[in-house]
Formats: structure tokens, sequence, C-alpha cells
């Protein structure tokens, strides 16, 4: 166990990248140092092991833990899974594999893991969350969640022979460059998106 239970520490939340399944999420204790700062000792929390973390969860953190542990890829793959002998982690990777692949069991997945992704998301309103690295550490840059809305108007420009409309996305009264800048969207169906740091709805 890397993380102390008896130390302060703290739950926070990461997005990573699957190279199957794209954006998931998943959850961590991160031990927290002498100035109350995010240390490097950090380790994934499950629904087999919260209990020990009691203290510093509440019952939306269990929720959280049990939708992630629902959606990590091996966890995913189960139920489209066939009388066969391979493990989940393969047979994943045979359904997506150019030469074996499945499309339906791909779009179920896809549709199984946005399910998941619309539950999880309006419940991280008042938790940390952050982006994973490259290399595994799931700290590496914290993403704001906004708890008010976006909210989504659209503008009218009449020309000579058509109407040309496009949407503009406003928050807290300004508007958000979305052809400007980079941005990842996690959920489409009710629409969550990650831009500047922050996590808008």
């Amino acid at each position: 166990m890397i993380v102390n239970s008896d130390q302060p520490f703290q739950i926070v939340y990461a997005i990573f990248s699957h190279e199957f399944l794209g954006l998931l999420l998943e959850s961590y204790v991160v031990q927290v140092d002498e100035q109350g700062r995010l240390s490097y000792a950090y380790q994934n929390i499950s629904s087999a092991n919260a209990k020990e973390f009691d203290s510093g969860l509440d019952k939306t953190d269990y929720e959280l833990i049990k939708l992630m542990d629902s959606m990590q890829p091996e966890v995913a793959i189960k139920p489209y899974m066939k009388k066969t002998s391979l493990r989940p982690k393969d047979y994943l990777q045979k359904v997506f594999d150019p030469k074996t692949e499945d499309k339906n069991i791909q779009s179920l997945l896809f549709q199984n893991l946005e399910i998941k992704r619309s539950k999880i998301l309006p419940l991280l309103i008042g938790k940390r969350l952050f982006e994973t690295s490259s290399d595994g550490n799931p700290t590496w840059k914290e993403i704001k969640v906004n708890a008010e809305p976006a909210k989504v108007i659209f503008r009218f420009e009449k020309g000579e022979f058509n109407t040309l409309y496009s949407p503009k996305v406003l928050f807290n009264g300004k508007e958000i460059k979305l052809q400007e800048k980079r941005g990842i969207m996690l959920c489409n169906d009710p629409a969550w998106l990650v831009m500047d740091q922050q996590l808008f709805h």
C-alpha cells in the first residue's frame, strides 16, 4: 500500500486516455504533505479498498468509485464476452484489432461508457479533478469543475442570399471561444467540455 490511511490524504478523480476506449475516469487517493499539498504518493481506490479510506470519503465518493470501477476496460468488456478462454484484456484487444474487430461490440461499449460518463460528471461538482500525465501521474493538471452551467445561444446573420448561423457558448456572461482553442469533449449527451483546465457543462 502506497498511501497510509492514518496520515492525511485526499481523494481525487482523474481523466485518462485508453488506447481503445478513449477518455475514461479513475479514482485515486493521494497522500497530503505537511503543507497540505498533494504528494507523489498515490494509489487507485476502488470498491474493494474504499473502506480503508472511509474517513476521507462521503456518499458521493462511494457512488463515483463504484461508477468508475464499472468503466475500467477489463470490467466494461465483460458483459460482451461470449464463452471464451481469452482474458478480458485480450478479448478487448481482439474486438479492436483491425483483423478481428467487432464493430457491433465497439459501438455497444462506446454507448455504455457514454452513459457512465453522463452519470459521473455531474457528481464531480465540488470534487477535485485532474488530467493524468503520459507517465501515469493522476494529479498532473488540475481541472476546475464548474458548478454553474454554460449557456448556448445561436447567432444569426442575414446575408444577401442566405442566413448564416453559429452557436455561441457563454459562461458567466463571457463567450467561450471554441474555434480558437483546443478542447476535449468528455460527454456528448449531455455535453461536458474540458477547455483551459476547466470543465464546462
